[in-house]
């Protein structure tokens, strides 16, 4: 028994962290995506579930009334964050004030939204994570939190957040952070992916990065040594992701890709930024920050000292990001891999694509010019 249509449901198991039961469990289905379903057998009719579940029950949108481009003020910061460090200036401030923060981190061979209470586990959410995390425990333990009379800082994916503020009644302790998602693939993907290049599976795996001083390069490491080392051009599963051909099949028609948005503060990459009015700064390692609610302002207020904003046009940020405007289309590659997923590993229905074809072919390439250059160094 489901709760909302599998083709809809995103994943976020705020249904599973409400239900008093233990009546919901998110499952993989043929594409290897976490669905939420219900065992009737243990299910009370409640209806708990159903009155959080994002896809169901309107998480109250806003739009957006200030936007800024900003950065962290601490150079270290910035430059070992992937955007322009505006979570972790956040976070630590708001840990620095007592309070309780929850975001993305990679941890016992899983990646998922957890707790910090202190800087030095706070440090395990930076980088970017391009997958889809788990969150049902995160949502769980803030809720606990709240309750507790504990500020709760929560980032995650818009589909995230809205089940936590469903969940959470709109608590007052509770701001809201989401990050602008294009999309995420399934664990599952990704830890195959990884099997086939390194010959290891997630437990053996120390860490997984998509972003740091080298640029978009998949790094994965065992025993602190780098083992497997991609641009994002060369990896297939970095570039099909890129190219929104891996995501879940939610996210093709995802209801928070727009606009209006679900959170107290949106974070990103600036894209587009200085394209039509001047900015006088690099644009490098800018974040967008737009400014959804008064409890947002307050957030950026309270615990943003460290962080430089430039006020910004709303509209610039609308025009520069394709996900503030609509959820990504989905292309024939795509379409070939969803169904040949249902069949096969990550490793071998990627293979079908075109993308595919195209990395392997830059691969022989960049491979040819490195040994011309070895020749040319001997001559």
């Amino acid at each position: 028994m489901q709760i909302c249509k599998e083709e809809l449901c995103t994943g976020c198991g705020a249904c599973a962290s409400v239900c008093a039961f233990g009546a919901i469990k998110l499952v993989l289905n043929q594409s290897f995506e976490r669905i939420a379903q219900i065992d009737k057998n243990l299910c009370r009719n409640c209806k708990k579930c159903f009155n959080v579940c994002p896809v169901i029950k309107d998480a109250k949108y806003c739009l957006p009334t200030a936007c800024y481009a900003g950065y962290s003020k601490d150079s270290e910061e910035r430059t070992t964050s992937a955007s322009g460090g505006i979570a972790a200036s956040l976070t630590n401030s708001f840990i620095t004030s007592g309070g309780i923060v929850y975001g993305t981190a990679y941890e016992n061979g899983k990646f998922l939204i957890t707790r910090a209470d202190n800087k030095a586990k706070a440090k395990l959410f930076k980088g970017s994570k391009y997958v889809k995390s788990d969150s049902e425990e995160g949502i769980k333990n803030a809720i606990i939190d709240l309750k507790q009379g504990k500020k709760v800082l929560f980032f995650g994916t818009p589909c995230q957040v809205a089940g936590l503020k469903n969940a959470s009644k709109d608590n007052q302790n509770l701001y809201l952070v989401d990050l602008i998602c294009h999309g995420t693939p399934s664990q599952e993907y990704l830890e195959d992916h990884v099997r086939e290049q390194t010959k290891k599976g997630f437990a053996d795996i120390e860490n997984i990065s998509f972003r740091d001083k080298d640029g978009w390069r998949l790094k994965v490491y065992t025993n602190g040594k780098v083992v497997y080392n991609k641009s994002h051009q060369e990896d297939v599963y970095f570039k099909s992701f890129l190219n929104g051909e891996t995501y879940r099949q939610n996210c093709y028609a995802c209801l928070f890709a727009k606009e209006k948005r679900v959170s107290d503060v949106t974070i990103g990459d600036f894209w587009g930024l200085g394209r039509e009015k001047p900015f006088d700064e690099s644009t490098e390692k800018v974040s967008v920050i737009l400014v959804n609610t008064e409890k947002g302002q307050k957030l950026l207020e309270e615990y943003g000292t460290n962080i430089k904003l430039i006020a910004r046009e709303v509209k610039e940020a609308i025009e520069g990001n394709d996900q503030l405007r609509a959820p990504t289309k989905i292309s024939k590659n795509a379409q070939i891999f969803k169904q040949e997923i249902k069949i096969k590993p990550f490793s071998k229905a990627i293979k079908l694509t075109s993308t595919y074809k195209a990395c392997k072919k830059l691969q022989r390439r960049n491979k040819l010019i490195r040994l011309a250059k070895k020749i040319l160094k001997k001559i």
